[in-house]
């Protein structure tokens, strides 16, 4: 199993207290669901969360190899705020704070250090089309013979 296939299934793992509470409806692999022409077909499938390794540096210090892998959330909710805007759902705020208290600083997969928030974002803000995403970007390390 590739690195990219063993962080992203362990984070989505880490996750899955989030769908046993109903924060979300979708916790699965990033494979375009998001490049959907019309977003407002998605929205009957938020709030979600999607999982996608977005690349690995690698540097060297002689024999040593230091691995960091960015892991990238996509947050797709038809609000920002939860309830407190729209009864419809958690909101991309909620979501996103509730991942980073199951994600940063814990370990998730042997071998691997602890995951570390490095930045949110927003990526599409269109509430009056029921679409907002954002995106949380991870680190995860290690080094290696």
């Amino acid at each position: 199993m590739h690195e990219f296939e063993q962080i992203e299934d362990a984070i989505i793992t880490s996750l899955t207290p989030l769908m046993a509470a109903g924060t979300v409806k979708t916790l699965a692999p990033y494979s375009g669901q998001l490049g959907e022409p019309d977003m407002r077909i998605m929205a009957g499938r938020f709030p979600a969360l999607f999982v996608v390794c977005q690349g690995m540096d690698i540097v060297w210090a002689g024999a040593v190899s230091e691995q960091t892998i960015a892991v990238t959330l996509f947050v797709a909710a038809r609000n920002l705020r939860g309830a407190s805007e729209a009864a419809r759902d958690a909101g991309a705020y909620n979501v996103l704070e509730a991942a980073r208290a199951l994600l940063h600083r814990k370990v998730v997969t042997a071998g691997w250090s602890a995951v570390r928030a490095v930045r949110e974002a927003p990526v599409i803000y269109a509430p009056e089309t029921g679409v907002c995403v954002y995106e949380a970007t991870y680190a995860i390390k290690r080094k290696t013979l």
